[in-house]
């Protein structure tokens, strides 16, 4: 344990859950984070152990893992259903809101967004007090929004997300609204809006998310008959997933990321 803190302190820092997630560095997160679990079922502290569950949903929700991301998080909720916390404890609010968005996030892997949809909603109450989670559960809501063509309702939630103050977000944003013109028949502003969240993620070192933009830069130039362009941008979206093999070693991983990204050669 660090001195100078208690042992609960000691579990709380262990499960924090951005700062790993975000760097894309998943057998970090999943070690911090189940050592963490581990320690907190030692203190028999079912709000502490709910934290923890959430922050290894997170972790596998990042992975693209959403059979694990989901059977976290529902243990997550349960672990919650135990707690008693105080009056003015705001840890309910933050597992509540990062296990609903992950059960949110699963369900639009499953094509299910209407489902999606529901949990967002729940993971925006607990955002109102969790605020860190707000924008990230407003860009998935206009994800979800995007899957079933509701158009203007993508642009009104990434405008209630903005500003943000995270470089990952923005190129989130910079994605999902280059999807959007594509979807509208738009291809010079969806290339423009992929080039944009390719240059974002490689800022980043975000292999994941520069692999999708570059998927994005790709079905743009397709869609105007630009074949050795989209060829380019095929390359180098399968180079970028690639370069994530050694990240996060799971069958589900290389099934959901690489299995998507082999479409484009079918």
């Amino acid at each position: 344990m660090v001195r100078g803190r208690t042992r609960s302190e000691s579990v709380i820092s262990l499960a924090s859950t951005y700062p790993v997630n975000k760097r894309g560095e998943f057998r970090l997160a999943l070690r911090a984070k189940s050592k963490a679990l581990y320690l907190a079922r030692q203190q028999n502290d079912p709000l502490l152990s709910a934290h923890c569950a959430a922050g290894i949903a997170l972790a596998y929700d990042y992975a693209d893992d959403p059979g694990r991301a989901t059977f976290w998080a529902n243990e997550a909720l349960s672990y919650l259903g135990q707690a008693h916390p105080g009056p003015k404890d705001e840890r309910p609010f933050c597992v509540k809101g990062i296990a609903t968005k992950v059960l949110a996030d699963s369900a639009l892997r499953a094509g299910e967004p209407a489902k999606a949809v529901g949990y967002f909603d729940q993971a925006l109450k607990a955002a109102n007090v969790y605020t860190v989670l707000r924008p990230w559960v407003l860009l998935g809501l206009a994800h979800a929004m995007l899957v079933q063509n509701r158009f203007a309702e993508v642009t009104g939630y990434i405008r209630q997300a903005r500003p943000l103050h995270d470089r990952r977000l923005e190129a989130i944003a910079e994605r999902l609204l280059g999807e959007l013109a594509l979807r509208q028949g738009d291809t010079a502003t969806a290339r423009r809006r992929f080039t944009a969240a390719a240059q974002r993620a490689r800022n980043l070192g975000d292999d994941d998310a520069l692999a999708w933009a570059e998927r994005g830069i790709a079905q743009a130039d397709l869609a105007q008959n630009q074949l050795i362009p989209a060829a380019d941008a095929y390359q180098n979206a399968t180079a970028a997933a690639d370069s994530l093999r050694g990240e996060f070693h799971t069958e589900e991983f290389r099934s959901s990321v690489f299995g998507s990204l082999q479409t484009i050669f079918d």
